[in-house]
C-alpha cells in the first residue's frame, strides 16, 4: 500500500440527503458528522467500445427553459442575505462508452435521494437574461497600478470588472467532464483507469478559453450546491476563510467521490496576473471489488461504505492545479494561459499520471499544449499522452515504435496491435462552445440559475443565487450591482471587527472542517 501524501485538505462534515437547510435550521448548532449514502444507485459499469469511424458529439444537454427572475425588494434582499452568511478516432481507438453518452438513469429512485427538492436542475436554462456583455469601460490599469507585486485577493475590484458568477461557481466548473470519472470506473485496468481521472482534472481548464473576468469573492459563508439528473451527481462547496480566500467543496455519485480545496496565491507582476494553486483535489472512485481479483495490492483497498457501497472498494486519487498566467491586459488582448505539471497519484498503486501544460510561445501552435504520460510504482511507462487542453486529449501505448504523439497529430489508421488491445485512446474531448456574454460556457450558464418556484424553496439563504449583487449584475444592473457589493463588503468588514473585538465567536464552517 503507498502511503497518504501528507497534504493539507478539507473534509465534508457532512454529505446531506437533501438541500442545505432552510435559514431557520441555521440557527441551530451542526449536527455530529455522520456519512451518508451518497445517493442514486447506479448500474454496472458501462464497457468500452472500439469504433472504426469519428463517434457522435458527446450526447448535448437536454433543451432548457429559461426562467427570468423577478424583481425583489432590495433591502429584504440584502438584510436576509446579510444574515445568512453570518451565519476525431480511427480503428485502433477506444471511445469508452460514458464519453459517447449519459449513463441510463433507470437506477435512480426516491428510496434512496428525495429527488422533489432537485426539480429545479431538471431544465437547466440555456441562456442568460444579457443577450451581450454591455459592462461600461473601466480602465483596469488605473485599479492596479499601486498594487504591482500584491496579493489581489485583498483588493476590491468595481463590479465592472466581474462575470456574473461567485468563485464558488466557478470552482464547479470543474463538474462539466464527470464522464471522464465514469470512464475510468468502468476500466478495469489500473493504468486506464489513473488516465482518464488525470483528463478529468484536466478537462476543466476548458472553460478559461475567453475568461478574463473575475467572479465574484464569495462572502465567509456563503455556499452553493449543484445537481446534475444526466450525470447522476450532486454538487455542495462552501467558503470556510476570507483571510486567505478558502472555498471548500464536495460531489457524490453512484460511482465516484470527488472533493478537495480551493486556496491560490496570486500576485500582480506589472504586465500579468500569476495564480498559483495550492490547495488539493481529491476523488474516490467506487470499483466492483472483482477489478482486483488478480491485483498484489487488494489487501489496501478499503470498502466503499453504505448501501450502494456494497460488494466494491475505495481507490484514491490526488492533484495540484498548474499555474494560471493571464497577460495582455493592459494593451485590451488579454490572454489566459496554464503551465507546469500536474501529477496525479494513485495511492493505492502508486501509479502516477503526469500532465505536463506546457507555457504558450511566439507560435499559435504552442497554444494549450498538453504532454504527459502514465507510469506504474517503479517508474515503467505504459502509455503517452499528448493533446490540448482547449480540445482533445489522446493516449497511445507505449512501444509501438511509431515518433512521438503531438497534440494535434493525425491518428493513423493502424491494426488492433499485437496483444488484441486498441493502440490509441481517446481520454477526452472539448464539446462545442457557442458565443455567450462573458465567454461563458453553456454548463457555466447553467449555475446561476434558480428558478423561483422548484429551486429558490430548497436554497439556503447563503445561497450564491441569492446574492443581490451578483443577482442584479446578471440582469444588466451594474450600477445597483456595484452599490450592492460595496454594502456586502462593509457588512464583513464589520463582522470581522466585531469578531477581533470578543463580541461575535470565531467563525466556523458548517459544512466542512479542516483536516
Amino acid at each position: 500500500m503507498v502511503d497518504e501524501q501528507d497534504y493539507k485538505t478539507i473534509r465534508a462534515t457532512k454529505k446531506p440527503d437533501r438541500a442545505l437547510p432552510s435559514a431557520p435550521e441555521l440557527e441551530q448548532e451542526p449536527p455530529t458528522p455522520t456519512p451518508t449514502a451518497p445517493g442514486p444507485s447506479i448500474q454496472q459499469p458501462v464497457p468500452s467500445v472500439v469504433v472504426s469511424s469519428p463517434p457522435s458529439e458527446r450526447a448535448p444537454l437536454p433543451k432548457v427553459i429559461s426562467t427570468p427572475m423577478k424583481d425583489e425588494d432590495d433591502d429584504s434582499d440584502t438584510d436576509e442575505f446579510f444574515d445568512a452568511v453570518d451565519a476525431g478516432t480511427t480503428a485502433s481507438m477506444v471511445i469508452p462508452a460514458p464519453l459517447m453518452s449519459p449513463p441510463p438513469m433507470e437506477d435512480l429512485t426516491e428510496k434512496i435521494v428525495d429527488l422533489d427538492q432537485y426539480a429545479g436542475y431538471t431544465h437547466p436554462r440555456e441562456r442568460l437574461p444579457l443577450a451581450n456583455d454591455n459592462r461600461p469601460p473601466v480602465s483596469l490599469w488605473a485599479v492596479l497600478k499601486g498594487s504591482i507585486g500584491k496579493d489581489l485577493t485583498k483588493i476590491s475590484f468595481p463590479v465592472f470588472f466581474n462575470e456574473p458568477t461567485s468563485m464558488l461557481q466557478r470552482m464547479a466548473e470543474d463538474m462539466e467532464f464527470t464522464e471522464c470519472l465514469d470512464a475510468a470506473v468502468a476500466e478495469r485496468d489500473p493504468h486506464k483507469r489513473i488516465a482518464f481521472v488525470a483528463a478529468f482534472a484536466m478537462s476543466n481548464y476548458s472553460s478559461t478559453i475567453g475568461r478574463i473576468a473575475k467572479p465574484f469573492n464569495p462572502m465567509l459563508g456563503e455556499t452553493f450546491e449543484y445537481c446534475r439528473f444526466d450525470r447522476q451527481y450532486r454538487y455542495v462547496s462552501e467558503q470556510v476563510s476570507h483571510h486567505p480566500p478558502i472555498s471548500a467543496c464536495w460531489a457524490e455519485s453512484p460511482s465516484w467521490n470527488y472533493y478537495g480545496e480551493v486556496d491560490a496565491k496570486n500576485k500582480f507582476m506589472g504586465k500579468s496576473f500569476e495564480i498559483r494553486p495550492t490547495g488539493v483535489a481529491h476523488a474516490d472512485l467506487k470499483l466492483p471489488i472483482e477489478y482486483l481479483a488478480d491485483s498484489k495490492y487488494a489487501e489496501s483497498y478499503p470498502n466503499a461504505p453504505g448501501k450502494i457501497g456494497e460488494g466494491k472498494v475505495i481507490e484514491h486519487y490526488s492533484w495540484k492545479k498548474v499555474t494560471t498566467n493571464v497577460s495582455g491586459f493592459i494593451m485590451g488582448s488579454p490572454t489566459i494561459d496554464h503551465y507546469g505539471d500536474m501529477v496525479v497519484v494513485n495511492h493505492r498503486t502508486g501509479d502516477r499520471c503526469v500532465l505536463t501544460f506546457k507555457p504558450r510561445g511566439w507560435k499559435a501552435s504552442t497554444a494549450c499544449e498538453i504532454t504527459g504520460y502514465v507510469e506504474d510504482a517503479s517508474g515503467h511507462r505504459t502509455w503517452e499522452i499528448a493533446g490540448r487542453w482547449s480540445t482533445q486529449l489522446l493516449a497511445r501505448r507505449c512501444g509501438s515504435g511509431r515518433e512521438g504523439l503531438g497534440p494535434d497529430d493525425a491518428i493513423p489508421r493502424s491494426t488492433i496491435a499485437s496483444a488484441g488491445q486498441p493502440e490509441y485512446l481517446l481520454l477526452w474531448r472539448n464539446t462545442e462552445k457557442p458565443t455567450m456574454p462573458f465567454n461563458l460556457t453553456p454548463f457555466a450558464i447553467t449555475l446561476n440559475d434558480c428558478p423561483e418556484t422548484t429551486l429558490m424553496p430548497y436554497l439556503p439563504p447563503t445561497d450564491c443565487r441569492l446574492r443581490p449583487d451578483q443577482r442584479a449584475f446578471e440582469n444588466g444592473e451594474y450600477d445597483r450591482a456595484n452599490g450592492l457589493k460595496m454594502q456586502l463588503e462593509e457588512y464583513q468588514r464589520a463582522t470581522r471587527r466585531k469578531r477581533e473585538a470578543g463580541e461575535l465567536p470565531p467563525h466556523r464552517p458548517r459544512w466542512f472542517e479542516a483536516t
